[in-house]
C-alpha cells in the first residue's frame, strides 16, 4: 500500500489491489486523484470502506488495518520537508541573483525587462523557450528531453538558438561502464547518436548546443570521433563559460 500525496491542491488514495474475502496471487497498488480531496476526505474514506472492504464496517472491526490509504489532500508544497528544501533553495540562490517562483505556463509571460518565457510541457519532463520582445529573437533551453515531441519540434525550428539535451551519446552508454545501469531513454535522456543528431543538424537555428552532458559522454573528448561528428552536423559542445548572444 502507498500513501499518495497531493500536489495543486489535489489530494490521491491508493488501494491494494485485493478487496476484503478476494485472494489474489499477487497485489497491485493504484492511486486515485480526487479534485478537492481536503474538503471531500470524509467522503471518500466512506466511499473507500463501502467499496474496498465492507466487511471491516461491522462493529470489533474498527482497529483493523484497511486495504487503502488516503492523504491528507494538502498541497506538497506546504508539507515541512518540500518547505524546509525550498527554502534552503532560496537561501543559496539569495547570495547570487535571488529566485522568484512563477508558475508554468505554455503562454509567454514576462520574466524581466523586455524577456518572456514559457513552457513547452514533455511527459516526463519540461523545456523553456525564451524570447527578446525587443528583438523577437528566440532560445530554447531543453536539457532533459526523453521524447521529440511535436511541440518541441515546432518549436526547435522555430529557435533562433537551442541549448538541447545532450547527456548521453548512447542508450547504453553507462550499462557499458556500470552492468545493469538504467539505459539513458530509462532515465528521460534521448542519446545523440540515433536520437537526437539528424534531428538538430536539420534545425535552422542559428545557434545549436549539446548541454547537460554526462561525463561518460565521449564528445568531451577533444579528439574522439563522436565530438567530430557532432562538430560536423554544425551543432557546439557547450563549456564553462559559453556566452550566445540573440
Amino acid at each position: 500500500m502507498v500513501l499518495a500525496r497531493a500536489t495543486s491542491g489535489r489530494g490521491a488514495f491508493g488501494a491494494a489491489g485485493a478487496t476484503a474475502g478476494t485472494a489474489l496471487a499477487g497485489t497491485a497498488t493504484i492511486g486515485i486523484a480526487v479534485e478537492d480531496l481536503a474538503s471531500r476526505r470524509d467522503e471518500v474514506v466512506a466511499f473507500a470502506e463501502d467499496v474496498l472492504c465492507p466487511a471491516l464496517q461491522l462493529p470489533g472491526h474498527e482497529g483493523e488495518l484497511r486495504p487503502y490509504n488516503v492523504s491528507l489532500g494538502s498541497s506538497l508544497a506546504t508539507t515541512a520537508l518540500v518547505v524546509a528544501a525550498l527554502g534552503w533553495i532560496e537561501g543559496v540562490l539569495a547570495k547570487f541573483c535571488g529566485i522568484e517562483w512563477r508558475k508554468t505556463v505554455p503562454e509567454f509571460q514576462t520574466l524581466s525587462g523586455s524577456m518572456a518565457f514559457r513552457t513547452i510541457e514533455l511527459p516526463r519532463s519540461v523545456a523553456f523557450q525564451f524570447r527578446d520582445d525587443t528583438s523577437g529573437a528566440t532560445a530554447l533551453f531543453a536539457p532533459s528531453v526523453g521524447e521529440l515531441t511535436d511541440e518541441l519540434q515546432n518549436t526547435v525550428h522555430k529557435s533562433d538558438a537551442v541549448l538541447f539535451d545532450g547527456t548521453f551519446w548512447s542508450d547504453g552508454e553507462l550499462a557499458a561502464i556500470r552492468p545493469g545501469a538504467r539505459s539513458a531513454r530509462q532515465m528521460n535522456h534521448l542519446p545523440i547518436s540515433g536520437g537526437s543528431l539528424d534531428f538538430m543538424h536539420q534545425s535552422p537555428a542559428r545557434r545549436k548546443v549539446y548541454t547537460h552532458i554526462n561525463n561518460t559522454n565521449p564528445i568531451l573528448m577533444p579528439s574522439s570521433r563522436e565530438r567530430a561528428q557532432v562538430k560536423q552536423s554544425g551543432i557546439e559542445i557547450a563549456r564553462d563559460g559559453l556566452e550566445i548572444v540573440i
